[in-house]
This record gives C-alpha cells, sequence and structure tokens, in this order.
C-alpha cells in the first residue's frame, strides 16, 4: 500500500514529462491500432474531440507510459467518454498517473458507456450498443480523485469490461463529500458486465470496492469469473467486489483474497447492498474464523494446490464457461485465469488436460491427462457424484526416477506429482501402470501416493483403486506414504485396492501400497509391493505401515526392502503392516511377507506386523520367514504369533509355500493365482502355477455326508496348514477336531510337527427349527444359537414377539460344572458361559428334558421387561449361576405381566448379592406362579435370599407359590430377609401352600424364616405347609416366618415348623420324630381348607420326611394365571363369581390324587389335631381359619383361592370425623395410621364397605387394598 501512496506524491515532487500526441494509423478493421505512448496519448486526443465518442482503439504491442521511480512523470488525461470498443489485444499499459484531486471520474477511462438513441420525455433511452474495454492490463497505475475513480473508468453505464486487470493504486479523496467512490475497475456504475477480470491493485476510498465502488442501476451489475487481490483502505463502507450498492448484483464463480488494510480484516464480498438485491453462487473467500452466507470459506491450501482452480474449472452454469480458470502449481498462489493447469518448472513442466469422458468416466492415455484428471479429482470432495478414472494407456511421467533402487540424480531434472487429495470415487488402471511419479519434500507432514489422501463419505461413494501399478517412482517426505494412498482419513466409509502393485522407493512413515489407515474400511486384495521402503523413525509395512481402523488383506504379499535405523527403538516394523493400533479385528488371509534385506544385512527378518493388540489382528494361511523378532503385543501374554504360519526360509524357495497358497479355497477365496517357477521365482508370485517336486503327506476332512466342496488332500510336513472353513446349510461350524466324538480341544491347522496321514471332523452346530409354532432345541449348539437369536430378536425389536421354545432331548453345555456341590475352579477357562435370555416373551417348555452343565451370570433367563413368561417341564442340573443383584437359576429379574414357573427344578449354585432366589432372584409388579418346583442345591447372597425367591417387590404384584420346596441351603452375611423358601415379600399379595423347605437357612444377622424371611405386604397366606431345616440369625427369627410389618395381615393354618426352634410370627411346632413316622403326613394329607386339599402329599418308608408328588397340569395353570392377571372387578358380584369357577384350582397329574368334581371342593372339617403331646399348638396371635375375621365367599363360607386375587376398585371419603372405604374385597386389611406411623385402628373387611370413626380432626395415613394414602378429616 504505502508503495502506490509513494508513487502517487512522488509523481507531484517531480518535474513533468510531456509526451507529444502521435495519431495512430487506421488498420483494416476501421480501428486505430496504438503501439507507443505517443499513439495512446494521440488516440486519447482523436476520442475526446470526437462527437460520437465510438472510435474504436487497439493495443499492439504493450505500452510503458512511465517507469518505475521515474522522476519526471508524464501524467495522463483520462479519455473522458468512450461509447466504442478498446481492445488491449492482452497487452498492458504501464504507468498511468493521473493525480487530480478535484477531478470526477478518473481513470484510463472517465467515463464508459452505450451508445443510446434519445427517446421522447420520460421515455427510456434505447441503447443501440454497448461500450466494451477487453484484454487490457493496466500495470503500475496511480489514479487520485475526489471522487468516482477506477482503475479502468471513473463511471460507467452500459458497458462491458472482460478480460481486464489494474495492478497500482486507486485512491479518491475520503472526506471531500459528493461522489466519492472508488473501485479497481469501476468507481461509479450503472448497469455493468465485468467477465473474466481481476484486480490487483490498492483502492482507497469511502466507498471503496476491489471491482465497483459504487452501484446504482435499474439493471443488473453482474461479475463473473473474476477475482480481487487488492487491498481495500476506508473509513467507510467497502466490500472485496462492490463497495457499495442499490441495485442487483448477480456475482458468479468468482473468489476473494483482498484485505483490509492495516488491519487484514477479511472482506464481505459486497460492503452494503439492499434486500434480495444480491445473487451469489460458487463465490469463495479465505477465512480461518468468519464465514458469510454469500459465499464459501476455503483454506490457503485450497487456494495453493489447485482444489479451488478446479472448483471454479468445474462451473458450467447459465452459459458460464468456468474453463478460463487455471493455475501454475509451485508458482502461482492463487488460481488465475489462465484457461491450464502447469506442473513444473519454467524449463520442464507438464501442462495438464482434461480428458475425455466415456460413459460417466474420464478416460486417461498421457501423463497430461492423468495430471488433468488429477485437478477433477481433487475437487470432487465438493460433488455428490464420484469421480471416475480409467487408464486407456501405460503412462509414463518421468523417465529412469530410479537408478539401483534410489533417486536417479538429485531430482531437479524431474517433473513433480501432484497429488490428488481426498480422492472420492473410482480409480481404473484397467492393467496399465503408471511409471516416474516423484516428489521431494523432507518437511511434508501431511501425506503423498497417487493419491495423497482418500475419503469416503458415505457408501454411495466408495473409493475403490485397481487394475493399476506405480512403478518407478519416487516419494520422499516426513509423513504418511504409500505407492497408491498416502493415507485413508479418518471417518471414511469404505476403501478397496485390487489387483494392484508398486514397485518404487518411499521415504516416511512408509506402506507398500498404504501409508495409514484411519477410516472404517480398508480392504486390500491379489496385491502386491517389491520395492524400497526406508522409515524416517516411523513405522514402516510392506503392504501398509500404520492402522487405526479395521482392515483386511486377501491374497496378497509384499517382498519389499525394508530399511530402518537398527538405533532406533521407538518404531514398529512388519514384512505387511508396520503397526496396527485398533481394537477391533482385522484379517491377512492367504498372504505372505518376507523381508530380503535381512539376508543382506545378516539381521532378523521382521514379522508380518511390528505391533499389535490382542485380538486385534488375525492371520489366516498366512505366512512369513522364522524370526527371532518378536511381534510388540499389548495383553497378549505368551499368544503373540496371532495365527501367522513362520517357516524356514528354504520353504519359500522351493515352492511349499506356493503350494499351499495356491491350494486355499475357502470362504470364497480363491488361491489360484498363486504360482511359482522354482529355481527362478525367489518367492511366490501371481503366476497361477507351481513347478516344482516335494514329497506331501496325507490329509483328509470329514465334513458332512453331503459336502461336494473338494479340500485339499494332502499337507507338507514341517509347515503349519491352516484349515478350511466350511460351509453348511442351516449349520454354524463350531472347529475341527482330531477324534469323531469331538472330544478335546479344536484345532485350526495341522501342525508342523504332523507327520503321515492326518485326519480331523468337523463339529456343526445347528440352526434352531421352528416345528408347528414352535422353536425345538435339541442340543447345546441348537441352546446356544437360540440365545443370541433371541439377543438379536429382543434386542431391536419395538414390538417383541412372543415365542414358543421345546426341548427335544437332554442337553448337556458342559460337564462337570459342580464337584461335590461346588464349582469346579480349575476348569472355568474351558466352559462354554452362558448368555442369558433377555427379554424372552412365551412359553418355555422343557419337555421333561434337563439342560446341564449352565455356567453364566443372572439366570438361564436374564432381565425380562414385559410381557408374559411361562416356563415348564423344566431341569436345570449341574449349574452355577452367579451375578450381583437379582440373580436367580431360572430367572433373574421380572418386569413383566406374569411369570410362571411349573414342573421344573434348578439343582446347583445360585450366588449373588442382593435378591437371589434357587428359581428367580427379584420380580417387580409381576403376577408370580411357582407351581411344582423345587431347587436343590445352595443359594448364597447378602439381602433378600430365598431357596426359591430371593425378592418379590411392589404393591401391585402378587406371589402364589404351591406344591413347591427347596432343599438347598440358603446363607446370607448381610440383614434383610432370608427365608427357606422366598426371602422378602412386599407384594400386594401372597399365597403359599403345600410347600416345605427341609434346608438350613442362616445369617449373620437378623430376619432369618424358614419358610418367608420378611413380609412388607398387604396379605399373606401359608396354609399346610412346614420348615424342617434349622434357622439361624441374631434377632426376627421364625421356624415359619421370621419378621412383618405391623400393617401385613398375616393368616397362617396348618403352618408346620420345627420344635425347637424359635416360633417367631406363628405356626405349629412339630417333634423331629414326627416328621419321620408320617404323623405330620397325616396332617398335611388330611387338610380340606380354604380351597385347597392335602392329597398331594406322600411319604415312602425311606423318606425322612413328607414330600410332594404331583405335577400341575397346563389346565390349571392357565386357570390361575387367568386369575391372577384379570382386571380389577367392578363390584363384589364378580368375586363370588371368580369363586366358583370350575378350574380355578385343578390339579392334575398321574401321582397326584385327584379331586372329585371339576373344581376343588373344601371340606367343612376342620384340620385334625395330633394326640401326640410332641405336637404343640402356637400361642400366637395369627387368626385361625374359624376366626370371624377369616374371608369367606358368599358361595361356601370360605376363601378361595381364585378369589384371594380377584381385586375390586376402591374408593375413600370422609363425612365429618368417619371415614368410608368401599370397594373393598372380603379379607382386605386396612390400618390407619397417624402421619408418624403410630398405628391407630387396623382389621380386615367382612364386606364392601368399611367405616371407621376417627377421634380428633386432622391428617391421618391410610392403608388399604396395599396402597397409602393421606386422608384430611375436618
Amino acid at each position: 500500500m504505502k508503495r502506490f501512496l509513494f508513487l502517487a506524491l512522488a509523481a507531484v515532487a517531480y518535474a513533468a514529462r510531456t509526451i507529444v500526441p502521435s495519431e495512430p494509423t487506421l488498420d483494416s478493421d476501421g480501428c486505430y491500432a496504438i503501439s507507443t505512448a505517443e499513439e495512446l496519448y494521440g488516440y486519447a486526443k482523436i476520442v475526446n474531440e470526437s462527437e460520437v465518442k465510438t472510435e474504436c482503439g487497439k493495443l499492439t504491442k504493450d505500452i510503458v507510459v512511465n517507469e518505475k521511480n521515474v522522476k519526471d512523470t508524464a501524467f495522463w488525461t483520462p479519455i473522458e467518454s468512450f461509447h466504442g470498443t478498446f481492445d488491449g489485444q492482452n497487452h498492458t499499459i504501464s504507468g498511468l498517473i493521473c493525480t487530480d484531486t478535484s477531478a470526477y471520474n478518473v481513470g484510463m477511462f472517465g467515463y464508459v458507456g452505450a451508445e443510446i438513441r434519445e427517446r421522447l420525455s420520460g421515455e427510456p433511452w434505447e441503447v443501440l450498443k454497448k461500450a466494451v474495454v477487453k484484454n487490457l492490463g493496466l500495470i503500475n497505475v496511480s489514479f487520485v480523485g475526489k471522487g468516482a475513480v477506477g482503475g479502468i473508468a471513473g463511471g460507467a453505464w452500459g458497458a462491458v469490461i472482460t478480460n481486464c486487470y489494474v495492478d497500482g493504486a486507486v485512491y479518491s479523496n475520503l472526506y471531500t463529500g459528493g461522489l466519492v467512490y472508488t473501485g479497481g475497475l469501476v468507481g461509479n456504475s450503472g448497469p455493468l458486465e465485468i467477465t473474466n477480470s481481476r484486480n490487483l491493485a490498492y483502492v482507497g476510498g469511502y466507498y471503496a470496492g476491489g471491482l465497483v465502488g459504487n452501484y446504482d442501476g435499474s439493471e443488473p451489475l453482474t461479475i463473473v469469473n473474476s477475482y480481487n487481490a487488492g487491498t481495500i483502505s476506508s473509513n467507510g463502507t467497502y466490500g472485496a467486489f462492490v463497495g457499495f450498492s442499490v441495485g442487483k448484483l448477480i456475482i458468479s464463480n468468482s473468489f476473494n483474497v483482498g484485505e483490509k488494510s492495516l488491519s487484514r480484516e477479511k472482506l464481505l464480498v459486497v460492503g452494503h447492498h439492499g434486500r434480495d438485491t444480491l445473487i451469489v453462487d460458487n463465490y469463495f473467500y479465505v477465512d480461518s474464523w468468519a464465514s458469510s452466507k454469500y459465499g464459501i470459506n476455503i483454506d490457503e491450501k485450497e487456494l495453493k494446490d489447485g482444489t479451488l482452480a478446479q472448483r471454479l474449472r468445474n462451473y458450467n452454469k447459465d452459459g458460464i464457461d468456468g474453463s478460463v480458470w487455471g493455475q501454475w502449481l509451485g508458482v502461482d498462489d492463487i488460481p488465475q485465469l489462465s484457461g491450464k493447469f502447469v506442473v513444473g518448472s519454467s524449463t520442464l513442466n507438464i501442462v495438464a488436460k482434461t480428458p475425455s469422458v466415456v460413459d460417466g468416466c474420464y478416460q486417461i492415455g498421457t501423463a497430461e491427462e492423468l495430471y488433468g484428471f488429477g485437478f477433477i479429482a481433487n475437487a470432487s470432495l465438493y460433488s455428490e457424484t464420484p469421480v471416475c478414472g480409467k487408464l486407456t494407456k501405460d503412462i509414463v511421467v518421468n523417465k529412469n526416477v530410479l537408478a539401483k533402487d534410489t533417486l536417479n540424480g538429485n531430482g531437479g531434472n524431474f517433473i513433480p506429482w501432484f497429488a490428488v487429495t481426498n480422492f472420492a470415487g473410482t480409480f481404473d488402471g484397467a492393467g496399465h501402470t503408471i511409471s516416474g511419479l516423484y516428489f521431494n519434500d523432507s518437511l511434508l507432514r501431511d501425506a503423498m501416493g497417487l493419491f495423497a489422501t482418500v475419503y469416503a463419505p458415505d457408501e454411495s461413494r466408495q473409493v475403490k483403486i485397481e487394475n493399476v501399478g506405480i512403478e518407478d517412482s519416487y516419494f520422499y517426505i516426513f509423513g504418511s506414504v504409500g505407492s497408491l494412498v498416502g493415507s485413508v482419513k479418518t471417518k471414511s466409509k469404505t476403501v478397496t485396492i485390487k489387483n494392484c502393485h508398486g514397485s518404487s522407493y518411499l521415504y516416511g512413515g512408509a506402506g507398500g501400497l498404504v501409508g495409514s489407515h484411519a477410516g472404517d474400511s480398508l480392504g486390500i486384495e491379489d496385491s502386491y509391493f517389491d520395492g524400497v521402503l526406508e522409515s524416517n523413525n516411523s513405522s514402516i509395512g510392506g503392504l501398509m505401515s500404520w492402522a487405526t481402523g479395521k482392515f483386511y488383506i486377501v491374497n496378497s504379499y509384499s517382498v519389499a526392502d525394508l530399511k530402518v535405523n537398527p538405533d532406533f527403538m521407538g518404531s514398529y516394523n512388519g514384512s505387511l503392516v508396520g503397526t496396527n493400533n485398533i481394537e477391533s479385528n482385522s484379517y491377512v488371509v492367504n498372504s505372505y511377507g518376507a523381508d530380503p534385506l535381512s539376508k543382506k544385512e545378516s539381521r532378523e527378518a521382521y514379522p508380518l506386523v511390528g505391533l499389535a493388540s490382542a485380538g486385534s489382528i488375525e492371520f489366516i494361511n498366512s505366512f512369513s520367514e522364522k524370526t527371532g523378532t518378536e511381534i510388540f503385543c499389548f495383553n497378549c501374554g505368551s499368544e503373540k504369533d496371532f495365527g501367522i504360519i513362520q517357516v524356514d526360509a528354504d520353504k519359500f524357495t522351493d515352492g511349499s509355500v506356493a503350494k499351499l497358497l495356491h491350494d486355499y479355497g475357502e470362504s470364497g477365496i480363491n488361491g489360484l493365482l498363486w504360482g511359482q517357477h522354482v529355481g527362478y521365482d525367489a518367492y511366490p508370485v501371481f503366476s497361477g502355477e507351481v513347478t516344482t517336486n516335494f514329497e506331501t503327506s496325507e490329509l483328509k476332512l470329514v465334513t458332512f455326508p453331503e459336502d461336494t466342496v473338494k479340500y485339499s488332500n494332502s499337507y507338507i510336513e514341517g509347515i503349519k496348514l491352516s484349515l478350511p472353513t466350511p460351509v453348511r446349510k442351516d449349520y454354524v461350524f463350531k472347529g475341527w477336531y482330531a477324534s469323531d466324538d469331538f472330544s478335546g480341544e479344536p484345532v485350526k491347522s495341522v501342525p508342523a510337527d504332523a507327520k503321515g496321514t492326518q485326519t480331523f471332523y468337523a463339529k456343526w452346530w445347528h440352526y434352531p427349527q421352528m416345528v408347528g409354532d414352535c422353536y425345538e432345541l435339541g442340543d447345546e449348539g441348537e441352546l446356544i444359537l437360540f440365545s443370541s437369536f433371541v439377543d438379536s430378536l429382543y434386542r431391536y425389536s419395538v414390538n417383541r414377539p412372543t415365542l414358543c421354545t421345546k426341548l427335544t432331548n437332554d442337553i448337556v453345555l458342559n460337564k462337570n460344572v459342580l464337584v461335590d456341590g461346588k464349582l469346579d475352579s480349575s476348569k472355568i477357562s474351558s466352559f462354554v458361559q452362558w448368555f442369558p435370555l433377555n427379554n424372552y416373551q412365551g412359553v418355555f417348555d422343557g419337555n421333561g428334558h434337563t439342560i446341564s452343565g449352565l455356567y453364566g451370570y443372572k439366570g438361564f433367563f436374564g432381565k425380562i421387561e414385559s410381557g408374559n413368561l411361562i416356563i415348564k417341564n423344566l431341569g436345570i442340573v449341574d449349574s452355577y449361576i452367579s451375578g450381583g443383584n437379582d440373580v436367580g437359576g431360572f430367572v433373574g429379574e421380572m418386569y413383566g405381566k406374569s411369570l410362571v414357573i411349573a414342573n421344573s427344578y434348578f439343582e446347583g449354585v445360585v450366588k449373588g448379592y442382593e435378591n437371589v432366589g434357587g428359581l428367580i432372584g427379584y420380580t417387580d409388579r409381576s403376577q408370580t406362579l411357582v407351581l411344582s418346583s423345587y431347587h436343590r442345591g445352595s443359594v448364597e447372597g447378602y439381602a433378600d435370599v430365598g431357596g426359591l425367591v430371593g425378592l418379590s417387590y411392589e404393591i401391585y404384584g402378587s406371589l402364589m407359590m404351591m406344591y413347591s420346596y427347596n432343599e438347598g441351603s440358603v446363607s446370607s452375611i448381610w440383614e434383610r430377609s432370608v427365608g427357606g423358601l422366598i426371602g422378602g415379600e412386599m407384594t400386594d399379595f401372597l399365597h403359599l401352600s403345600n410347600s416345605y423347605n427341609v434346608a438350613t437357612v442362616t445369617s449373620k444377622t437378623s430376619v432369618v424364616g424358614g419358610l418367608v424371611g420378611s413380609l412388607k405386604n398387604d396379605s399373606a397366606f401359608i396354609y399346610n405347609s412346614y420348615n424342617l431345616g434349622n434357622v439361624s440369625g441374631t434377632d426376627s427369627i421364625g421356624g415359619v416366618c421370621g419378621f412383618k410389618k405391623d400393617y401385613v395381615d398375616l393368616h397362617l393354618d396348618a403352618a408346620y415348623y420345627l420344635e425347637g426352634l424359635q416360633e417367631g410370627l406363628g405356626g405349629t411346632a412339630v417333634a423331629a420324630e414326627d416328621f419321620a413316622n408320617k404323623n405330620l403326613l397325616k396332617r398335611l394329607q388330611s387338610y380340606r381348607d380354604h380351597g385347597l386339599d392335602g392329597s398331594a402329599w406322600t411319604q415312602s418308608d425311606s423318606d425322612k420326611y413328607p414330600v410332594l408328588n404331583n405335577k400341575v397340569s397346563d389346565k390349571f395353570i392357565d386357570s390361575l394365571l387367568a386369575v391372577v392377571t384379570a382386571p380389577r372387578s367392578s363390584s363384589s358380584s364378580s368375586v363370588s363369581s371368580s369363586s366358583s369357577s370350575s378350574s380355578a384350582t385343578e390339579v392334575s397329574s398321574s401321582s397326584a390324587p385327584q379331586s372329585s368334581s371339576s373344581s376343588v371342593k373344601s371340606s367343612s372339617s376342620s384340620v385334625p389335631q395330633s394326640s401326640s403331646s410332641s405336637v404343640k399348638s402356637s400361642s400366637s396371635s395369627v387368626k385361625s381359619s374359624s376366626s370371624s375375621n377369616v374371608p369367606k365367599s358368599s358361595s361356601s363360607g370360605k376363601v378361595s383361592i381364585a378369589s384371594a386375587f380377584v381385586a375390586s376398585p376402591v374408593a375413600i371419603r370422609t363425612q365429618g370425623r368417619m371415614v368410608e372405604i368401599s370397594g373393598l374385597r372380603v379379607g382386605d386389611s386396612y390400618a390407619l395410621m397417624d402421619l408418624q406411623g403410630r398405628l391407630l385402628q387396623h382389621g380386615q373387611a367382612n364386606g364392601s364397605t368399611v367405616m371407621l370413626q376417627v377421634a380428633k380432626s386432622g391428617r391421618y395415613l391410610l392403608r388399604v387394598a396395599g396402597r397409602n394414602r393421606i386422608v384430611n378429616v375436618r
């Protein structure tokens, strides 16, 4: 900026020089041909003195009016008004100077306007012909005026300016008032077209624009294919292209790199414009922090590397041709209006050419077209359409780049490669090669290759590079380098490289084909590298240097020379992959890596991968030379080979490895491309034929009778051979075994020390099949696959389906999980772990079969969040279930509507923390039925531990347990609720009948019961059941129940416990001998009350206590389930209806006595009392069955099981100091407390309504029908 100001001031300070005008000659087309400064001044004189102002002029040479820093200045007088055509013919005028601070319309032309014809007053002028200024460059100009100052023209209306530029200083006085408009090309403008033009000049003025200072017109001002790189100085309104506008502006396919002087402030495209008057399309600006709705933000790199130039060049809309743009890379810092891309020096360069397009794919047949495609591809990231390139010939960019596997000379005689960045699309070499690529910049920390970076933004724009070879090329940088791809960018989707090769010299973080990979998926297939890789102390790899994304390599190899600084210890090098820094599985299949330089340097060969973490990469039928260099591995322990087959070097040379690669045919991978001409090829190659003779041994692979696949029938002794993975419809392959009974561990390969014939048997798991409406499971494989199926089905399903499942055989998952009732910890590592069935809904029918050897957490079923679950006729044995909270042998935790476990048992160990049960860990808001089921083994936990159920929770749920028992120890090492059958009970309703516990129940603290640990529910009914097991703890101990809240209404009838135990909450003590001598059996069998009978009880002479011998029928299960899941009835009459249901309590079994009618009828007789002195009556306050408070049915005088479950709506209202409770069920309990929890009144409903009277007004807590409510009494 200062340079231009000084130039203008200097012009005033020195003496003026006079240029004598000379009239130019007219050429054949009637234009004045101007070749000297004198002729330029003469032309100006002609136009200024003309009446029409339309004289045509053109330059025939570059003209210099003033040299730089001259002491005698020749001043320019603008051509005042011009209506014709002036063609610079791509020549320049240098040193025009006009510094008249009192003048308006200052520039080369004072005013440029259309030739018009005047109309009548009030009518618009008719434009006959627009004025044109074209193909002109003004250099080192200095224009200073009072206002309306522009390099081309001070003012313009109805004109066209095309292919023009201005460099120098254009300036107007800032504070003089008037038309203080200044523009690099035009100061003050009406309708105007500017195309293919640029401003490089310093522009100063109150209203200042890089191209136009001010615009005011009825017709649009259009600016196309233009840019501003000049600096703007203004204390007013300023913009990159236009300073101030009150008319319509259209700006297309242009850019700005100019700034505001001193502040380096970025410029808006227009300083001021009216609403909806600005249309901007494909306009770019450079700004690292700001954004504007008018334009696209780009960075400095895109300016310099040709990306912006190509984006401009690609524009083709509304007749605008973007091909005028170009750039000389390495010379031009920004795009130019040159129309071509050039790479190289002034003496050695290449001019890029746009390839032709066939079927949407660029056809590349020359080096020029390769560079042209590169520039197109660089801009393709900004297009939704993937770019496609295809070679039609071998391409040579430079000749003889390499000599003796290194750079030939210093590189000064080679044209550099300008790599494609962010490539997204397809490149098909069609079997051709690209040779002579060269790039040398040791400070470059980015990436380099044929494609410096690739980026597949989504699955519709995958990157595919195939059928191309990169030969005789040299890349030397500090960053990631590969002959094909320098770097696969982060978040890139699928990238595939197939049938490619590289024979080049690469220096840096070098990989033979790919430098670094950070995308989602990279595949390398049927490819190789046989060049030189040299490390800059980064990892290097024969095919890939560094991976942080998942990849697979198939049928590929490297025989690269790996040059590494032996004194540097921080890099990891591999003959295929340098560093694999990712946790998820990647694969290398049917491939090899060799390190030929190791023999020349007498060092250990590098392994296939230098660094990896455990489980991050698997090598399948992939080979390396034996090496003493270990893979650096995280969390690997002693297992560090990742499946790599290491062989002696002679196995590569004699064709052994080639044959193993050639014979591979697993999973659709065709190894037939491999071959080797022994004696000529030092390593396997892609020749398709192995020509050698060596001895092999027989290999037999037994899969299944219908298998028609031909597997390898031989192996080479001394080389480990990976075994294939066969495929069978409806089956999952589970490994090869050396014996046909599948004993021992599975094997993945024929070991290197194998001799003679080797036979291996394939083990299969069958996918579960649906027969009718049910899935049938008959072996461990079907069970485990079904678990996976259920997990996937319910994990992602919104509407969870109801399933039916049946066992067809006993299933063994693991053998001998328990030894003497305890986990065999020595075999844990070999156990197949069970993953529970979560959210299963429907029926699981064991069909009388067992599942043996469960080793897992939570339960056979884990967490059930909704729906209904029925488990029946199922035995689980020799099993160990453990976990944190909510652990059960069958079900860990249940939140669904209903849960039924019937005719089932669990024999094993269940361990957890809170809510642990032999059958069920935890239920919440569920209607739960446990029928004719048992647990045998041990149950251990901290709190809420039960032999069958840990904790049944929530007032909206219920628990019914019948014909069930526990014969396994139950223990807790913490406080809270331990019971022989149930640990804790907090549901709305508990019914426990015809059930027993004979195992010890222990706690180191309190709340322990022989049958139930604690009761915190509304009502509990325990009938015709007993506890024989020892019960121990510190306090709240009971032979039947350990603890209950005051509001709990507990009914005990014929509830027995072993004499000598603490009475607790009541029950009847029975001497030990009465358990064995069948006295207790008689009492249990004769029970006929509360809708129950004791016919299911039995005892043989060898039994030490009464036992149960029955199974419940499906009809019985369905009837009970219907009752407990029924909605609350609207009146008490529905209670009677339910209680007389004909099938409500039917128990069916071939071994169980049957009722004489379809409904079980209660006897009116009382329970017979024993005359033995050893049978003691309980003195507790628990109500007997004859009590007037016992709920009664209107039909029978007894409470049936069904009616006890039916609920009805409850309403509460107050009348004075009376509280009315209506809608009760007979037998519903109620309790009235003050707000400190002190019990005031409690009882049971004898009808549907209860009236309570309180002593004084206030707020009270009423618990009724399992709910707490606040009542206000006035």
